[in-house]
């Protein structure tokens, strides 16, 4: 009998996406025996849409409050130094593809790296326009644990 399927939907870019995901991760640890889980990314910030978090800042600085409080998650220095540059691009363009990427080599790793893109840009404050946060991400918070049968 084929397992069921949880399909989450999300954008690295998606602070209220960013909330969920202990919930997600927490989800695939129990029952990833149970179900067969899907990472699908969307695409929040695309074509017209796409510009410099500062046009965007006026929002996100009360909306990530308002994320905080409601599922206790935290934003980090990093992400809020950002949005006071207001200079970082936000485009979802890139890691959708990063995902769709990593997602066809390791489906079964494909929830822990949208975990870590989603803390890497909004704990961190990575640029998610460079490659260089994608290889990290791969290299060092999936393959080498996989590797090492770390969990």
């Amino acid at each position: 009998m084929e397992n069921y399927k949880f399909i989450y939907v999300y954008d690295a870019l998606c602070g209220w996406c960013y909330g969920f995901s202990p919930v997600v991760m927490a989800l695939h640890e129990k029952y990833n025996q149970q179900f067969d889980f899907e990472v699908i990314s969307g695409g929040m910030v695309t074509g017209s849409r796409v510009g410099p978090i500062g046009v965007v800042a006026p929002y996100i600085k009360k909306a990530y409050r308002t994320v905080e409080e409601t599922t206790g998650i935290k934003f980090g220095e990093g992400f809020l130094r950002n949005i006071d540059e207001g200079e970082m691009i936000m485009n979802s363009e890139k890691p959708a593809v990063a995902l769709a990427v990593f997602r066809t080599y390791y489906p079964d790793k494909a929830v822990m790296f949208a975990h870590e893109l989603q803390n890497a840009i909004n704990f961190d404050g990575a640029d998610p326009n460079t490659n260089e946060m994608y290889r990290y991400i791969a290299v060092n918070h999936v393959l080498i644990p996989m590797m090492y049968n770390i969990s």
